[in-house]
């Protein structure tokens, strides 16, 4: 299997997210019994520097992630596919299948059947 890894434009590990919310007003519409709240609210979640961060971004920047987070994602499904296939073909596999074929066919190493 050969394969090479192909970009389709820029990606970004993470997730998004939709969240609508109350105010602090206590004369808001959002704290009425069938309240109106605030949002939607898109939130990135993912590391920077080793710590979990969310950030609140605009729509057309959620929708800009959403579509580096696909990218991302397709990105390590390929690389975990390309890493299978080179451990399947790692020599210490080839030296284990020889080793399991020679005790296979019985008898001492170097006896002639």
């Amino acid at each position: 299997m050969k394969q090479h890894l192909k970009f389709d434009g820029p990606s970004c590990p993470g997730t998004m997210s939709t969240t609508w919310s109350k105010c602090g007003k206590p004369v808001c519409a959002c704290k009425d019994r069938m309240p109106s709240l605030h949002g939607p609210y898109y939130r990135w979640t993912g590391f920077v520097a080793g710590r979990r961060t969310t950030r609140t971004i605009s729509e057309t920047a959620a929708a800009e992630c959403k579509r580096r987070i696909m990218n991302y994602r397709n990105m390590q499904k390929l690389l975990d596919a390309l890493l299978r296939d080179a451990l399947d073909r790692a020599p210490w596999i080839e030296e284990t299948a020889r080793k399991t074929r020679r005790q296979a066919g019985g008898g001492k190493r170097g006896e002639r059947r």
